[in-house]
């Protein structure tokens, strides 16, 4: 088990029941059976808490490699959906005590993402794509003002909550598709069939005839 997923258990806990506060400062011990190698580096690791910030900085979107990224007690109102595809290796995204509203349907093309943490920030939805990302193990909600998904779905837990997003995505795809206007078709025409007796009864007669439309004069 590695360090993340020891933090996970922690997290599964903080998020659905217990009052304890993370120490998201502390340095990570590596396990007896994980080479050091293997444990984030200080160039994976970004701890930028409380620092006044009203947006995620340009650098941080720019560190391809960065696995942890600690966000919480600033001014962010919102995440840009480019971040998810700037940084495919992160695993641990640190939110709480924003001001975010929204979390960007790019999240759910992340597939490296295990801990989202987004405690006492305004947010009131989650987007169904966040469904998507299958990864994900720990999501902390605690004070959001979430309506959707409803509360007995929250209460449920992580997994309960990613698979009630996967329906509704595939419910809402149905519906789009059916709701796809249809190929537009040529207004039908019956047939005009005249014999040539008629025809020639007719030209005695000294009657003229309107062509059927689609067809031609045969005077």
């Amino acid at each position: 088990m590695t360090s993340f997923d020891k933090a996970g258990e922690t997290q599964q806990r903080f998020v659905f029941g217990d009052n304890r506060e993370l120490n998201l400062q502390r340095k990570h011990i590596p396990p007896e059976d994980t080479e050091p190698q293997e444990e984030p580096t200080f160039t994976e690791m970004v701890c930028l808490r409380r620092s006044n910030l009203t947006c995620v900085p340009d650098s941080v979107l720019k560190s391809s490699l960065l696995t942890y990224l600690c966000l919480e007690g600033n001014q962010i109102s919102s995440i840009p959906g480019s971040m998810f595809c700037s940084l495919p290796q992160l695993q641990w995204l640190d939110l709480r005590k924003n001001l975010i509203t929204s979390l960007p349907a790019d999240i759910g093309s992340h597939r490296s993402l295990r801990h989202l943490l987004l405690e006492a920030n305004p947010i009131s939805e989650l987007p169904a794509e966040l469904g998507n990302v299958i990864t994900l193990r720990g999501l902390s909600l605690r004070d959001c003002p979430i309506h959707f998904p409803p509360k007995e779905v929250l209460h449920q837990g992580c997994r309960s909550i990613l698979q009630h997003l996967r329906t509704v995505l595939a419910q809402r795809e149905v519906t789009e598709r059916k709701s796809l206007p249809g190929e537009s078709k040529a207004p039908y025409h019956r047939p005009c069939f005249l014999t040539i007796c008629s025809l020639s009864k007719i030209g005695r007669l000294g009657t003229k005839i309107a062509p059927c439309p689609g067809t031609t004069s045969l005077a």
